[in-house]
């Protein structure tokens, strides 16, 4: 496996070092075209000898995401240990993936608006930028670390019970989870109750799919092991039920605050459309986090 991943591994330093420079171009790009649009002298075509190198910038950075998304499967399976930047890079990598349709979606609402003044929609792709940067730079930090462990001989022991993909799921549940309820106040706060109700679902299903993924690909290694009923070690069992347990109690009492503001009609159209993602990535967020706490305390 190890030759499979320096492969790889090579492959994505060179399309890492095309996407980058991709980055630089596109949003120097972005900035010429935010300044002609606030100085209103933006005319249609006024960057179109631009946009056939940005798309073609953006479908290698697309291939390069695909590619980085098979080396942090292929290195979480291969390394023994836990890794929160593992954990992190998995979970950025699908996000920034996703992302790069945002971007040419939120490019798109800019061409048709530029007309009625300054779109808002540059703040959010400046910040998509600001995600598809910190996942570049994280990704660069691993490669960099992990260039010197293969030089060193594979001393780590091989758990019985894969130990490291079971706290890395978890730690994808709580970037998962914490990512989620952000993105979802951020949309409740900032967006009118028609753009809520249009993007609400698009935007939980697009946070959750990394957790999703991550689970996905722990279920696969479980059932390729063949361990029976055994997946867990006794440990887990414990941690598991107990994390289950703490978080049955406090959904319920979530449950019960929502209906109770229902009930008194404290803003309940908004609280109709945001209640069950904010449930769902705080149930998420709370089990994950207090299995990894009691995973770590003993």
């Amino acid at each position: 496996m190890k030759k499979t991943i320096r492969f790889i591994e090579k492959i994505t330093i060179a399309l890492a070092a095309i996407t980058i420079c991709g980055f630089i171009y596109n949003n120097i790009v972005f900035e010429m075209l935010r300044r002609s649009i606030a100085a209103g002298v933006y005319f249609p075509g006024y960057l179109d000898g631009f946009a056939l190198y940005s798309a073609i910038l953006y479908i290698i950075s697309f291939i390069f995401h695909l590619s980085s998304i098979t080396l942090i499967v292929l290195q979480l399976k291969f390394f023994k240990r836990e890794s929160i930047l593992r954990s992190f890079l998995f979970f950025a990598s699908i996000i920034s993936s996703l992302m790069l349709f945002g971007d040419f979606a939120l490019l798109s609402d800019i061409s048709k608006e530029y007309v009625f003044g300054f779109p808002d929609e540059f703040y959010v792709l400046y910040l998509s930028q600001v995600f598809h940067f910190i996942f570049y730079a994280c990704l660069l930090a691993m490669l960099t670390k992990t260039a010197k462990l293969y030089r060193k001989p594979d001393t780590e022991e091989v758990v019985i019970i894969d130990e490291a993909i079971f706290n890395n799921t978890h730690y994808v549940g709580i970037l998962t989870g914490i990512s989620g309820i952000i993105a979802v106040a951020a949309l409740a706060a900032y967006s009118e109750l028609w753009a809520l109700r249009m993007g609400i679902v698009a935007i939980s299903i697009i946070m959750a799919i990394p957790y999703a993924a991550m689970a996905l690909y722990w279920l696969i290694i479980k059932l390729r092991e063949k361990t029976g009923s055994h997946w867990y070690d006794e440990k887990q069992y414990q941690d598991l039920s107990r994390s289950g347990l703490i978080t049955l109690g406090i959904s319920i009492l979530l449950l019960g605050t929502s209906y109770g503001m229902q009930f008194a009609k404290i803003n309940t159209e908004m609280l109709s459309l945001i209640w069950f993602p904010v449930f769902f990535f705080f149930i998420l967020l709370l089990f994950s986090g207090l299995t990894l706490f009691f995973n770590k305390k003993a």
